[in-house]
């Protein structure tokens, strides 16, 4: 996330968009677009099927920036899509048949608080970044995810995990590590931005 960006996301996150997890700036003649027929049906409107729970996720949480609906929300708890939140047209599609979706944004020196993720707004720092992943049981060292990748253009991975264990999340990036524990549990974060890489 650059400097510009951090102040306006932590400024309207204590304006009340804890929801969101991450937020940016609209475009100012956004407000004028957004109709109660459009917050109706927004994912039909951005293109999107809402059928699919799993796949929604990845298909937003892998849009380049630029190609992000400018009207659309989509916030992931541990039990639910929350699509267009605190919005008239609100809907939300259970998720707690899937495994815990964490989202995380690894970062060297601008990170952003965050609890639940934002698909559609939710900004990181390392973008289009290899990394190398690796999620183990905090308690018992059984090995969940053990792979390389590439961060998305919003500087997230996002990782299916097992409900209610304990995990540590292991990323590294041209040479520098990071790893924090955090849990999958119904009360717990669905997005990680303390994984700082040193």
């Amino acid at each position: 996330m650059t400097r510009r960006v951090l102040p306006i996301a932590l400024s309207l996150l204590t304006a009340g968009a804890l929801l969101t997890g991450c937020a940016v700036a609209q475009p100012e003649t956004a407000a004028d677009d957004v109709t109660g027929v459009v917050l109706g049906d927004a994912l039909a409107e951005a293109g999107f099927d809402g059928s699919e729970p799993r796949a929604l996720v990845e298909s937003l949480d892998a849009l380049r920036l630029s190609d992000r609906p400018a009207n659309l929300i989509v916030s992931v708890t541990p039990t639910e899509l929350i699509v267009q939140p605190e919005e008239p047209g609100e809907r939300r599609i259970p998720f707690a048949d899937q495994p815990f979706y964490l989202s995380v944004a690894p970062y060297l020196t601008q990170t952003h608080p965050c609890t639940f993720h934002s698909l559609t707004t939710c900004i990181g720092e390392q973008r289009n970044q290899p990394v190398a992943v690796r999620v183990v049981d905090a308690d018992t060292g059984t090995v969940y995810v053990e792979e390389s990748r590439t961060t998305a253009d919003n500087g997230f991975t996002g990782l299916w995990l097992p409900r209610d264990v304990r995990v540590a999340v292991t990323m590294t990036i041209a040479g520098k590590t990071g790893t924090v524990v955090t849990s999958t549990g119904l009360g717990d974060p669905t997005c990680l931005t303390t994984l700082q890489l040193t």
